[in-house]
């Protein structure tokens, strides 16, 4: 836990830098396109390896994140716990409940 605390401090200091140089002249320069693309390589690492640390500290971070930079509290947002698993969308009783409900929405109108 004290680790997670540590990286997420490295996190709003990166989110702090987003927050300074974001203006409407941000993604004109290579280099921040670049700075971008890589805090995004690094967001996409964390959530595939440890998801856990997204979910503890998905408040946080996002107090930190700046308004324009939808994406990245997207990606965050996105994170579930390691210990659960997402539902299968192809699986047969998820489309039935899903033409079901469909079903009920076209007759409550």
């Amino acid at each position: 836990m004290e680790m997670w605390s540590k990286f997420s401090n490295l996190l709003i200091v990166v989110f702090n830098f987003l927050k300074e140089v974001s203006d409407p002249e941000f993604f004109k320069t290579d280099t921040l396109k670049t700075f971008y693309k890589g805090v995004m390589r690094v967001l996409l690492v964390i959530l595939n390896d440890f998801p856990d640390f997204l979910v503890e500290m998905s408040f946080v971070l996002c107090e930190h994140i700046p308004e324009k930079f939808i994406q990245i509290r997207n990606l965050i947002l996105s994170a579930y716990p390691s210990s659960m698993k997402p539902p299968d969308p192809l699986r047969v009783r998820t489309i039935r409940c899903l033409s079901v409900l469909m079903i009920f929405c076209r007759n409550s109108k």
